[in-house]
Order: structure tokens, then sequence, then C-alpha cells
């Protein structure tokens, strides 16, 4: 019988080996993860020529940085859990992105409308006489007025998701 609950302990000690091996792989892989779909974004951002405010990433750093500290000490539980939730983090950081990326675009557009416009108005302003001209020169400034304040606005929205993302972080730190 002593050789039965012998081999029923082996058993056991080697089923507790691979649950931790398992929970070991599965933080190291939640660890490797949150790092790649950080650097996804960052590569994403500068392709697209936006930036982030300083603190975008201060949250999902300290997750990530505890969620190392928690593997190196043997805790697999809470490293895959603190990576799980720096991985959430960094979901918000991607919406973010594309909030930025879109109201960049549109000022591009912006931009290139108004080249489009002002090219356009000048030709014409080359083939009327000076009393037409002038009423040209007024259609000009209202366009560009127009579009100045287009551009404002999407410059004042830029700047509202800016404070968004840093406002986010800093309620995150203070949590």
């Amino acid at each position: 019988k002593s050789d039965d609950d012998n081999e029923e302990a082996i058993d056991e000690q080697d089923e507790q080996i691979d649950e931790a091996m398992e929970s070991k792989e599965g933080a190291a892989e939640k660890i490797r993860e949150a790092d790649k779909d950080k650097a996804e974004i960052l590569k994403e951002a500068k392709d697209k020529n936006v930036d982030f405010p300083a603190t975008t990433f201060n949250t999902f750093d300290g997750l990530l940085s505890q969620a190392k500290t928690a593997f190196a000490a043997g805790n697999y539980a809470e490293a895959k859990r603190l990576a799980k939730e720096a991985k959430k983090n960094l979901k918000e950081a991607e919406k973010n992105l594309e909030k930025l990326k879109d109201i960049k675009e549109k000022d591009d557009e912006l931009k290139q409308e108004a080249e489009e416009q002002q090219e356009e108005l000048e030709s014409k302003l080359k083939e009327v006489d000076k009393e037409s001209a002038e009423k040209i020169r007024e259609e000009i400034k209202q366009n560009e007025e127009q579009l100045k304040e287009e551009q404002k606005k999407i410059t004042e929205e830029q700047k509202r998701i800016e404070e968004e993302l840093k406002n986010t972080e800093e309620d995150k730190e203070g949590d």
C-alpha cells in the first residue's frame, strides 16, 4: 500500500509541476504580447506621423513593470493578471491613436483643399479683368477664413483628445 501512496504522491507532484509550468509559460506569453502590442502601436503612430503625449504609456509601463517583477518573484498568476491589465490599458491608447490619426488626416485634407482652391482662384484671377478680380479676392479671403476656422476647430479637437489622454493617464496614476 505504501508503494501506491508513493506513486500517488509522485503523480500529484508531477501534476503540480505541470500546472506551475503552464502558469509560468502563460504569464511569460502575456508579458511578451503586451511588449509586442506596445511596439506595434508605437510603430503605427510613427508611420502615421502621430505623436502621443509623454504620459500616454505611464500606466501601461507601470503595470508591465509590476508584471515582470511578479514573474521574477515566481508569482505567475499575478504576473499574468497584471500583463492582461496592461494590455487592456494599451487598447485605450490605441483608440486614441486612431482618433488622432483621423484628425491629422482631416487636417491634411483641409490643407490640400485650401491649396487647390487657392490655385484655382489664382488661375481665375489671371483670366478676368480687374473689376472681377476684386470679387475673386474677396472670395479667396472668405474661403481662407472659413478654412482657418475649420483648422482651428480640428486643432482644438486634437488638443481636447490629447488632454483626455493625459487626464486618463493621470486618473489611472491616481488610482
